[in-house]
């Protein structure tokens, strides 16, 4: 009888609070669940592909691939070198975004960055680790600035 009441779930606040006139989005009674660091990951993978179009690149979430990046963006552009050609230059970047607190590789380890660069090197893009945490300012790592990387490129 005892384990039984220790297995149920603990009595939830909701019904509580509704009684006394207040209310309550459920997600944010525990504002550290699973569910709202997912929404709060997708809500910067958002603003992300945002920025980038501002900046006048192409840019899409890749939510349901669960492949190495978050957001691909690409620019194409054309430089002008007189007096005789004009060279078509394009830019892609591939981008994992991380919206969490603290270390901004804590959770983008060796083994994703390893996949992400070699992913981006086979398609001459730029892999981009974007950390944006929930209070601060965004700030993008390149290759070069991640930890524990061989500085060969394959």
């Amino acid at each position: 009888m005892v384990q039984k009441a220790l297995r149920r779930r603990p009595l939830s606040l909701l019904p509580l609070l509704r009684s006394v006139g207040l209310q309550v989005v459920p997600a944010l009674l525990d504002p550290m669940s699973d569910k709202n660091r997912k929404a709060a990951g997708t809500k910067r993978e958002l603003k992300e592909v945002h920025l980038r179009r501002d900046q006048g690149y192409v840019a899409f979430r890749t939510p349901a691939s669960m492949g190495v990046c978050d957001v691909i963006a690409m620019k194409a552009q054309q430089v002008d070198y007189e007096p005789w050609s004009v060279v078509d230059l394009s830019e892609v970047l591939m981008e994992e975004v991380k919206a969490n607190k603290g270390n901004p590789f804590m959770h983008f380890r060796r083994p994703e960055r390893e996949a992400l660069r070699k992913a981006a090197a086979r398609a001459g893009a730029t892999a981009l680790l974007v950390h944006w945490p929930p209070y601060g300012a965004r700030r993008e790592y390149r290759v070069e600035d991640w930890p524990n990387m061989d500085k060969e490129a394959e």
